[in-house]
């Protein structure tokens, strides 16, 4: 709805509500209408940060041909040290033409609550499987060796050097980007 984009924009730029304006001089309903302005930029991705919030979409449509195209892209900044910026894309003849079954034991390593978490968790920071389990949060070392190797033979994690796993460069965006596809409402 146009309306909640406007909102989320005007949020997100850092506008004031005004309440001068507003044609309900109620207090309750200004709270509630701020309350449901909250709840949307808690519950909807962040608006695009520039007037026109399809602009990925657009600039897609002006380049693709045949049956159009698929991208992902972003930039993430974990540290100082560490930030990847990656952009991908592929005709949907090209995509439609492969084999989708050959991804299979990609998804399935992903395929489980805890494997996940460890990602989430290897995403900024490598670990040693000793650091995880010191967490608490991810079952017995053995467990997590499990998880582990899993991730790394899928090519989810790589190792970093003593012991450390973390997620590879490569594989930062794309992880992001199934999150942000999983996460649409």
């Amino acid at each position: 709805m146009q309306y909640e984009r406007t909102e989320i924009m005007q949020l997100r730029k850092g506008g004031k509500v005004s309440v001068e304006n507003e044609s309900s001089s109620s207090n309750a309903d200004l709270e509630r209408r701020i309350s449901a302005i909250e709840a949307l930029l808690r519950t909807r991705p962040e608006a695009a940060r520039t007037e026109n919030p399809y602009w990925i979409l657009e600039g897609i449509q002006e380049r693709a041909e045949g049956a159009g195209e698929v991208h992902y892209a972003g930039v993430f900044r974990a540290d100082e040290d560490r930030a990847v910026e990656w952009q991908y894309g592929l005709a949907v003849s090209s995509l439609t033409d492969l084999t989708w079954g050959d991804f299979a034991p990609s998804v399935t390593a992903l395929a489980h609550p805890v494997r996940l978490e460890i990602l989430k968790e290897l995403l900024v920071t490598p670990k040693t499987v000793a650091e995880l389990a010191a967490q608490d949060a991810y079952g017995t070392t053995g467990q997590i060796y499990h998880h582990v190797n899993k991730l790394e033979s899928a090519g989810w994690l790589s190792p970093t050097g003593q012991g450390r796993h973390s997620v590879p460069a490569a594989r930062v965006i794309p992880v992001l980007a199934l999150m942000t596809i999983l996460a649409t409402p």
